[in-house]
């Protein structure tokens, strides 16, 4: 379908939800009458919402399809450059690191040379330091500080997330019956259009 129709069916059903909506906001439900007025009411906006929802999909789902293929076309260069940028960046912090220490144990043994009152190997430090990692244009070096998580039940409280998926799946399997420390379980009232 043509993008400016598609357009145009949008804004109306923009508008008649909003029609949609200040009717909601002005209906009350306060009598046996009044609830099945709204039952009818959220019955046909149920309705609207998904005829509108698969309209939207139906609309979309070319787009959505084609992204997909194009994006599997590219997948195996964009895992295979993925792959070469972090084996490069691998060997290369691995040489800067070792670089590093090189240099750092070069100077120690020239220090402790003065030290002892010896001669400094002159060709140890310029064979150390000979490899240096010189500034290189459109690549830095950077430390970052990191971490991993090595015994998790050590963690302070603050840092512990709960599993809502699993407290979820327990409380509607058990429901009454469930009994997990430090979570409340109770039942709300929802209501639902089954046809």
């Amino acid at each position: 379908m043509e993008t400016e129709s598609l357009r145009i069916e949008a804004e109306v059903a923009v508008r008649q939800a909003t029609e949609d909506r200040e009717h909601v906001d002005a209906l009350a439900v306060v009598t046996a009458d009044d609830y099945r007025q709204a039952a009818e009411h959220l019955r046909a906006l149920t309705a609207k919402y998904k005829e509108l929802d698969e309209r939207r999909k139906q609309a979309t789902r070319p787009l959505d399809e084609s992204k997909k293929a194009i994006m599997s076309w590219f997948r195996p260069a964009i895992d295979s450059l993925e792959f070469s940028i972090d084996a490069l960046r691998a060997r290369m912090t691995c040489y800067s690191e070792l670089q590093v220490a090189r240099e750092r144990q070069a100077s120690e043994d020239a220090a402790a040379a003065l030290v002892a009152h010896r001669p400094v190997d002159e060709q140890a430090i310029a064979t150390a330091f000979a490899g240096s990692v010189t500034a290189t244009e459109g690549i830095a070096v950077a430390h970052v500080w990191d971490f991993e998580v090595t015994d998790p039940a050590k963690l302070p409280r603050e840092y512990v997330l709960p599993d809502l998926q699993k407290i979820r799946a327990v409380v509607r399997a058990l429901k009454a019956e469930a009994v997990i420390e430090g979570v409340r379980v109770f039942k709300t009232t929802q209501v639902k259009v089954t046809k």
